[in-house]
């Protein structure tokens, strides 16, 4: 709040096709989603690196 005080946030939940679309047109200013096929127009920012691992029985 003192960085941005100015700041308004909203969540939105949809369809990522639609969402995409949205940030597209300038509808929407960012989304926080994994990364798909077809947004390599985007900027992208990483916001963190998590280890996604496989458990298996013996």
């Amino acid at each position: 709040k003192e960085t941005f005080p100015d700041l308004e946030l909203y969540l939105h939940e949809n369809q990522t096709a639609v969402l995409l679309k949205q940030l597209e047109q300038g509808e929407l200013d960012c989304l926080m989603l994994a990364e798909l096929p077809g947004m390599e127009n985007f900027k992208q920012v990483e916001l963190y690196d998590e280890p996604f691992e496989l458990a298996l029985s013996d």
